[in-house]
């Protein structure tokens, strides 16, 4: 029998182990910064909560407290594009993105 785990329960548990795992408060996961590695930590966060928790980008603005859909797009679009498979993209944040998903059991 396959358990059913709530929206709100998978959203919790990500951004909490998220935060575990950079050891940041989900304030700091979710502020808007510009370097780059920061920025990193933001968009796989987004990228998770999307594809993991089912979130829409109205429930990320929520999540995010951000005031508009397109930088959370633009995060989505840009995390994605460098995890593809067929994408050369970036090797660091590949073996990031699997030490997370590692991390958080997924």
């Amino acid at each position: 029998m396959k358990a059913i785990i709530w929206k709100k329960d998978r959203i919790d548990y990500l951004v909490s182990g998220l935060c575990r795992y950079y050891n940041i408060s989900p304030h700091e996961l979710f502020k808007r910064h510009k370097k780059k590695e920061l920025t990193a930590r933001k968009g796989i966060a987004i990228k998770l909560l999307k594809d993991v928790a089912d979130c829409t980008y109205e429930d990320l603005c929520k999540i995010t407290k951000s005031s508009g859909v397109s930088s959370l797009v633009t995060h989505y679009t840009a995390i994605s594009d460098n995890l593809s498979p067929d994408s050369y993209g970036n090797k660091e944040l590949k073996k990031s993105y699997l030490e997370i998903l590692d991390y958080l059991e997924l």
